[in-house]
């Protein structure tokens, strides 16, 4: 008796481990997920009209967002929709630039994205390439030594971006993946910017950036 009933738990068990395998390595339907990464690379700052960098900072910011799609599964290929937001958490770097009266700090602050995804199955994981448009945002804080002495301001460019991901199923239902976003011809230039109450003004200027996004989501199937 003590045989069989442990025999019947052994396959109750492979049984229900086969079909959450199954269910969870399916990639297929609607789908959601939380996100936290890191924004990186360069932003180069030219003043206005010269073609001289004046400095250079990193948007090396901490960022959280969330993630909403859909995908369809054709044998061993995977393929979908997703729309994502992100929004940065943390500061960047201080511009490198010779000038000890001011500085210029550089921070990621938000994208829309909306894609394509594709890749093959092998087993519980996925891999696949993602293509799509993105409106990032960027935020700049200009300190200088004299009062008032701070400005903030805000840049933003729609760009395409290319993403390679591995995302593997831990439960029914649930995986976890680890995407790269590299994103293409990002520029943008700040108007001429009055400080608060008063006549002095920091003139205008162009970023042209180098910049990408790893990020580890956590995604729940419907």
């Amino acid at each position: 008796m003590i045989s069989k009933t442990g025999a019947a738990v052994v396959t109750a068990i492979v049984l229900a481990s086969s079909a959450t395998t199954a269910a969870a390595t399916d990639f297929s339907g609607i789908y959601g997920g939380l996100s936290a990464g890191k924004a990186f690379g360069d932003g180069t700052h030219y003043a206005t009209g010269s073609a001289t960098a004046y400095g250079t900072a990193s948007p090396d910011t901490a960022l959280v967002g969330g993630v909403f799609g859909w995908n369809q599964r054709a044998g061993d290929f995977v393929y979908g929709v997703e729309f994502g937001l992100s929004a940065g958490v943390s500061d960047g770097s201080v511009f490198n630039h010779s000038c000890a009266c001011s500085s210029m700090q550089l921070s990621f602050d938000r994208a829309i994205e909306i894609g394509l995804r594709g890749g093959w199955v092998s087993g519980d994981t996925l891999f696949y390439g993602a293509l799509g448009a993105a409106h990032l945002s960027f935020q700049e804080r200009y300190t200088t030594i004299s009062t008032p002495n701070a400005i903030n301001m805000k840049n933003s460019d729609t760009v395409p971006y290319l993403g390679l991901g591995v995302e593997h199923a831990v439960a029914e239902g649930w995986s976890i993946r680890g995407e790269y976003r590299h994103y293409f011809n990002v520029t943008t230039t700040n108007p001429a910017t009055a400080y608060p109450a008063s006549l002095s003004t920091l003139s205008s200027g162009r970023r042209d950036y180098d910049f990408g996004v790893f990020a580890i989501t956590l995604t729940r199937y419907f």
